[in-house]
Parts: C-alpha cells; sequence; structure tokens
C-alpha cells in the first residue's frame, strides 16, 4: 500500500510531462491546445481510491472536431 503514503494534501494536477502541442497554465491545472495531435496529458499523482475528480470543460473551438477521451488505471 505504498500509494497510500503519497500526501493527499498534494493537489491533483498536471504533470509536467505531456504531448508536444499542450499548455499549461494556472498551477499546472489547466491545460489547452492549439492543434489536433499530441495532446495527452497526465496526472502529477495517481488518483486515489474514492477520491473525487472533476474535469471542466472551459472553452469549445470549431477549429476542432473529434472527442476528449479520458482514461483511468
Amino acid at each position: 500500500m505504498a500509494s497510500n503514503n503519497l500526501s493527499i494534501a498534494e493537489p491533483l494536477c498536471f504533470h509536467q510531462i505531456h504531448g508536444e502541442q499542450i499548455q499549461l497554465t494556472e498551477g499546472n491545472t489547466v491545460a489547452s491546445r492549439d492543434r489536433l495531435n499530441n495532446n495527452l496529458v497526465f496526472t502529477n499523482r495517481p488518483i486515489f481510491p474514492n477520491e473525487i475528480v472533476q474535469f471542466i470543460v472551459q472553452d469549445i473551438s470549431d477549429q476542432f472536431h473529434g472527442l476528449i477521451r479520458i482514461a483511468l488505471t
């Protein structure tokens, strides 16, 4: 249960390693893109069991067509 030893006080945000087209702002809590490809983002730490996580789409562009994919492992 080593993962439970991680501090829950560490805020969940995006990891500094991300796709080439991603820009992180607001303390790595907001991710945006300006192109279609290479847009993967990861969290900075594991998401704990029963932890509530919220994703908010702040803006929609008519320049891109596709979907948002969210994967948890």
